[in-house]
C-alpha cells in the first residue's frame, strides 16, 4: 500500500513539473523579477510568456530598454516549445542601449517556438535570429489580438529584421511588419535585410501578409543549401530598392516571371515563367503597397495568362513564381499601363537574364568610384553602408572600373590617412575585381597629405614648385610599383580644370607634370596604359584646356584620352541643348586633333551622370534634375552613344535607384562582346528633334542598330 501511494505521489510530482505554465511579464525594467529577462531565464519547455496589459497597454505600448542581449531560447532547461505572446498587449523591445557591433533582440536555438505581437527596434544585429530550429513560427494573424500588430511582430531599424540560420527547417514567418511603423508610413527600414535566409535553411514559408517596406533588401536567400523556401501572398512597397535577392544558388536562383501584358480593365496579366510554376500576380494603384490579385500556373512552355474575371485593383503589375519544389523566385520588374509589350511574335518573348562581370565578354562599360578610403561616402557603389564589397559592381556586369583610394572630392578628403599606405582591404577589393575579369583604371590624384601633416600648405594652382612635383612623382612610383600586374590603366589626375580648389593645375604645368610622370609609369610597369585629361568640355574654358592637351607633345606618349562629357546634360535644359546635339561633332574634332599630333590610342567618355532631386549633395548642388525614369533613359542613351562614338564609357551610379541600376545591368549584358561599326541606314521615324543612330557587331556576326 505504501509503495502505491509513493508511486502515485511521484507521478503527480512529475506531472506538475512538466505542465505548461503562463509566465506573466509585469515590468518594463531590463532585469529583475517580473521582467522579460527573468521570464526567459525562468521558462521551461511548453511555457507561455505573456505581458500584463496594465503595464503594457495595447493602445499605448510600453518600451523595454535593454542594456544587454536577452538570454537565448535554447535546448537547455527550456527545451523548446516556448511561446512569447504579446498579441493582446503593447510591447516594444528597444536595443538602442545594447552594446556591441552586432547585438540581437531575440535569439532562438530550439524547436517549436512561437513569437507573436512584439515590436523590436534599434538592434545593431537581428531583431529576431534563429538557427538550427524547426517548426518555429514568427508572427501570425494581425487581425487576432488586442495589440496594434495582433499576432504579427514589427521589426524596424535593426541590422536585419529576421534572420534564419543554417540547419533550420520547416519554419513560418507570417503577418509581420518589416521596415516601417504600425501605420505603414514611416521609413524605418532594417539596414541590411528585412528577412535573411542563410545557406542550409530549408522549407521556410514567408507569408502570408508580411509587409515589406524600406529595407535595403526585403528578402535575401543565399547559398546552394537554402532551398524550398516559399514566399507567398505578402505586401510590398512600390518603391522598395531590391525586393527578393537570390544569390549563390539560393532557391536555385529561380528566375523571376516576365510580365508581357497587363490589361487592368479586363483583369488580365500574362507573361512567361518557369514551366509548371505557380505565378502570383500583384498590382499597384495609387496606394504605395501591392495588392494580391490571384494565382495562375504556367504551362509546359512557361506561358501564363491570369484572368481575374473583373478589373484589376491596380494598373501596374508584378509577379512572383514558385516551382513545384517550393522554391520562390525574385519578383518581376514592374510593368504598367494597358499595353502589350510585343505584337505579332511567333516565339515566346523571354526576359533578358543579366549576367555578372565574370560571365561577360568585354562590353566597354565602366563604373566609377573614388571612395575606397571611405566607402560610406558612396552608397551608390557600396550600398551596405561602409563595407568595401565589390559584389554590387560585379552584379552590375561592368567589365571595367575606374577608381581611386583617395577621395577625389576635396570636401571628403581624409587628411589623416597617408597616401603612401595601401590597406589590405584595398588590395583585396582590387584583387577581387581583377579575378572576376574586370579591368582597372587607377586615378593618380594626389593631395600631398604627408606634407600637409608636417605643417606645409598645399597651395593652388598646383605643382608650381619642384619639391611638390617630386612628391607627386614619388607617389606615382609608389602606387604603380605596388599594383604592378593588377592595374591596367593609370590616369594622370581628375578634373585639373577645377579652379579655386586644390584640384586645379594650369595647363602648361599639367603637361610638364604628365611628361615627367609617364617615364616612371613605363619603368615600373611597361604593360600599363596611361590616361590623360578628364575635363568637362561643356564649359568653354574646360574645352580650351582639353584641346590644348590634344595639341601638345603628350599625345604620342599616352594611350587614352578621356573627358567628362555629360553630367546632367540633356536637351531639356537650354544651356545644354546645343552641346548635346552637337556632341558627335565635338568627338570628331577631339579625335582629329589628337590624331594630328600622333595619337593612335583609345578615347573614353568618363563619369556619365544624371541626378534625381534627392541625389544632389550640399557641397555640389546640380541644377539639372530628373525623375528616375528620365535618369534611366539618359544613362541608356549616353552609354550607347559613347559605345558608338568612342572606345569605352564610365558612369557614376545612383543610390537606391533600381530602374537606373537595372537599365545599366541589362545594357552590360546586351553589349557584351560588341564592337562599333559603320553601317549605312535610313531611319524613318517621327521625331521633333534630330535623330542619330549607332551600329554594333557581335562575335557571332549579329548586328544591332541603336536609334
Amino acid at each position: 500500500m505504501k509503495r502505491t501511494v509513493v508511486l502515485i505521489l511521484m507521478l503527480l510530482s512529475i506531472t506538475c513539473l512538466c505542465a505548461a505554465r503562463e509566465i506573466v511579464v509585469t515590468s518594463t525594467a531590463d532585469s529583475g523579477t517580473g521582467t522579460l529577462r527573468w521570464a526567459l531565464q525562468t521558462a521551461r519547455s511548453g511555457d507561455v510568456i505573456t505581458f500584463d496589459r496594465g503595464t503594457f497597454p495595447s493602445n499605448d505600448p510600453a518600451t523595454i530598454y535593454l542594456r544587454s542581449e536577452l538570454p537565448p531560447i535554447d535546448r537547455g532547461d527550456q527545451g523548446g516549445r516556448l511561446t512569447i505572446d504579446a498579441s493582446d498587449a503593447g510591447v516594444i523591445l528597444d536595443g538602442v542601449s545594447v552594446p556591441g557591433g552586432w547585438s540581437n533582440g531575440l535569439q532562438i536555438y530550439a524547436d517549436d517556438c512561437v513569437v507573436m505581437g512584439l515590436q523590436i527596434l534599434n538592434f545593431t544585429g537581428s531583431g529576431i535570429t534563429a538557427a538550427g530550429v524547426s517548426r518555429t513560427r514568427i508572427g501570425g494573424d494581425r487581425r487576432i489580438g488586442g495589440g496594434s500588430t495582433g499576432q504579427g511582430n514589427l521589426l524596424a531599424n535593426n541590422g536585419i529584421g529576421i534572420n534564419l540560420g543554417g540547419g533550420s527547417t520547416g519554419n513560418v514567418i507570417e503577418g509581420n511588419i518589416i521596415g516601417t511603423d504600425v501605420g505603414l508610413t514611416e521609413p524605418l527600414g532594417n539596414t541590411v535585410f528585412g528577412i535573411s535566409i542563410e545557406d542550409g535553411v530549408v522549407g521556410t514559408t514567408i507569408g502570408p501578409d508580411n509587409v515589406f517596406a524600406y529595407n535595403r533588401v526585403e528578402v535575401d536567400i543565399q547559398g546552394n543549401g537554402a532551398v524550398r523556401n516559399t514566399i507567398t501572398r505578402n505586401v510590398f512597397l512600390r518603391s522598395c530598392s531590391e525586393v527578393i535577392s537570390l544569390g549563390r544558388g539560393g532557391n536555385g536562383e529561380l528566375a523571376a516571371p516576365f510580365v508581357l501584358l497587363i490589361d487592368p480593365s479586363e483583369g488580365q496579366v500574362s507573361g512567361t515563367a518557369c514551366a509548371g510554376c505557380s505565378v502570383e500576380v500583384y498590382t499597384f494603384s495609387d496606394d504605395r503597397f501591392s495588392v494580391f490579385e490571384g494565382t495562375e500556373v504556367a504551362d509546359s512552355a512557361g506561358r501564363f495568362s491570369f484572368q481575374k474575371g473583373e478589373p484589376l485593383l491596380g494598373e501596374t503589375a508584378i509577379a512572383l513564381a514558385t516551382d513545384t519544389d517550393g522554391n520562390s523566385s525574385s519578383l518581376s520588374r514592374q510593368f504598367g499601363t494597358s499595353a502589350r509589350l510585343q505584337e505579332m511574335v511567333s516565339s515566346i518573348p523571354r526576359q533578358l537574364v543579366a549576367l555578372p562581370s565574370a560571365e561577360l565578354a568585354d562590353n566597354r562599360v565602366s563604373a566609377f568610384t573614388c571612395a575606397l578610403l571611405h566607402p560610406e561616402y558612396e552608397p551608390e557603389v557600396f550600398p551596405e553602408y561602409g563595407v568595401l564589397d565589390p559584389q554590387y559592381i560585379l552584379d552590375l556586369g561592368v567589365k571595367r572600373v575606374r577608381l581611386s583610394i583617395n577621395n577625389l572630392d576635396p570636401p571628403k578628403i581624409d587628411w589623416d590617412a597617408s597616401e603612401f599606405v595601401v590597406e589590405p582591404r584595398h588590395d583585396a577589393f582590387i584583387t577581387e575585381l581583377v579575378k572576376n575579369g574586370v579591368s582597372i583604371t587607377f586615378n593618380l590624384t594626389f593631395w600631398d597629405k604627408d606634407f600637409a601633416s608636417q605643417g606645409g600648405t598645399v597651395s593652388y594652382p598646383r605643382f608650381k614648385s619642384e619639391k611638390e612635383i617630386q612628391r607627386y612623382l614619388e607617389y606615382v612610383e609608389f602606387i604603380v610599383s605596388h599594383f604592378k600586374g593588377k592595374i591596367e590603366y593609370y590616369e594622370l589626375w581628375n578634373e585639373p580644370t577645377n579652379r579655386d580648389s586644390i584640384m586645379w593645375i594650369e595647363v602648361d604645368d599639367y603637361i610638364d607634370l604628365a611628361r615627367r610622370a609617364i617615364p616612371i609609369i613605363r619603368r615600373e610597369d611597361p604593360t600599363a596604359r596611361i590616361v590623360v585629361s578628364d575635363t568637362y568640355p561643356v564649359f568653354p574654358d574646360h574645352r580650351a584646356y582639353l584641346f590644348a592637351l590634344l595639341g601638345s607633345e603628350l599625345m604620342p606618349l599616352v594611350d587614352v584620352v578621356a573627358w567628362h562629357p555629360m553630367y546632367g546634360t540633356s536637351p531639356a535644359y537650354d544651356f545644354h541643348a546645343d552641346y548635346y546635339y552637337g556632341y558627335p561633332a565635338l568627338v570628331r574634332d577631339i579625335k582629329q586633333t589628337a590624331a594630328a599630333q600622333g595619337f593612335d590610342g583609345e578615347y573614353e567618355g568618363d563619369e556619365l551622370n544624371w541626378l534625381t532631386p534627392d541625389q544632389s549633395s550640399p557641397y555640389q548642388p546640380w541644377p539639372n534634375e530628373y525623375t528616375e525614369s528620365q535618369c534611366a533613359k539618359y544613362f541608356a542613351r549616353g552609354i550607347l552613344m559613347h559605345l558608338g562614338l568612342v572606345d569605352s564609357v564610365s558612369m557614376i551610379l545612383l543610390n537606391n535607384k533600381p530602374m537606373v541600376y537595372w537599365t545599366i545591368q541589362n545594357l552590360c549584358t546586351a553589349m557584351a562582346g560588341n564592337v562599333s561599326i559603320n553601317m549605312p541606314a535610313e531611319i524613318d521615324i517621327e521625331s521633333e528633334g534630330p535623330v542619330a543612330y549607332c551600329a554594333f557587331r557581335y562575335p557571332n556576326g549579329d548586328r544591332m542598330l541603336a536609334v
